[in-house]
C-alpha cells in the first residue's frame, strides 16, 4: 500500500517482502509497476531486487524523543528497468509517466527553506546493473537507452556535501533495426552541498562543490 501511495499506482506488484526488524533490514523482491492501459510494455518499472537497512535502535531510541535519526543507513535498488514511452496524444507528446509527474505536482508548492525534521541523516543510496530505455515514437527516432547503469549517493551527516558517482553506457536503436548500437559512455562524480548544518535545504546553502563528467567514444 505504501508503495502504491508513492507511485500513485494501486496496481503496484511485489513478489515477496522480508523483514528483520531486530537488524533493521528489509529485501523487496520483484516489484513491478504497470503500465496503464495504451501503452506497448506491460511494465513502466521493474526492479529485481530492493535491499534496505537501517541502525534500528538508533531509530527507535529517537522515535520516542521526536527527532528521528537515520544512522547507518543503506538502500540498494538491484537490476531497476525503466521504460518511458512518448507518443503523439491529441496533438501533443505524451508519456506513460505523465500521470505520475501530474499528481506530485498537484498541491501546495514546496517552501524554502524545506525542513527534513530529522534529527540525523548518514546514509547511501545505490543503483546496480540499470537499464534505462527511452521508447520514442513521438519523433519517430526509434529507441534510446542506457545500460549497466550504477548510481551512487553518499550523504553522511547535516552539513556534509552529498557524494554522487554515475555512469552507465549509452546505446540506441533506429528505428525499424532490431538490435541495438553502442554509443559511447558516460561518467559523472563528485560533490556538492544540498543539506545544512540545521537539516534544511535552502536555496542559499545549495550548490557548493564540484563535479567532473567524461564522455567516451560519443
Amino acid at each position: 500500500a505504501q508503495v502504491d501511495q508513492a507511485l500513485f499506482r494501486e496496481d503496484t506488484e511485489i513478489e515477496l517482502v522480508r523483514l528483520s526488524l531486530f537488524d533493521g533490514q528489509i529485501r523487496i523482491h520483484n516489484l513491478r509497476v504497470p503500465n496503464r492501459d495504451g501503452w506497448q510494455e506491460k511494465y513502466l518499472l521493474e526492479v529485481e531486487e530492493i535491499q534496505g537497512k537501517l541502525d534500528a535502535w538508533a531509530f527507535l531510541r529517537s522515535w520516542v524523543s521526536g527527532a528521528l535519526e537515520i544512522r547507518s543507513s543503506e538502500l540498494k535498488i538491484v537490476r531497476p528497468q525503466l521504460t518511458v514511452e512518448r507518443v503523439l496524444r491529441d496533438g501533443r507528446p505524451a508519456t506513460n509517466l505523465d500521470d505520475i509527474l501530474a499528481r506530485y505536482t498537484e498541491g501546495e508548492p514546496v517552501t524554502y527553506p524545506f525542513d527534513l525534521r530529522l534529527g540525523a541523516l548518514e546514509t547511501s543510496v545505490s543503483v546496480e546493473h540499470g537499464l534505462v530505455r527511452l521508447r520514442d515514437e513521438y519523433t519517430r527516432v526509434g529507441e534510446s537507452c542506457l545500460e549497466e547503469l550504477a548510481l551512487r549517493l553518499d550523504q553522511q551527516g547535516f552539513g556534509r556535501k552529498l557524494d554522487f558517482d554515475l555512469s552507465a553506457n549509452a546505446c540506441m536503436r533506429p528505428r525499424g533495426e532490431e538490435g541495438t548500437r553502442p554509443a559511447g559512455r558516460l561518467e559523472l562524480r563528485g560533490a556538492f552541498q544540498l543539506i545544512n548544518r540545521d537539516g534544511m535545504v535552502a536555496p542559499e546553502d545549495i550548490g557548493e562543490g564540484d563535479a567532473k563528467l567524461t564522455l567516451t567514444r560519443f
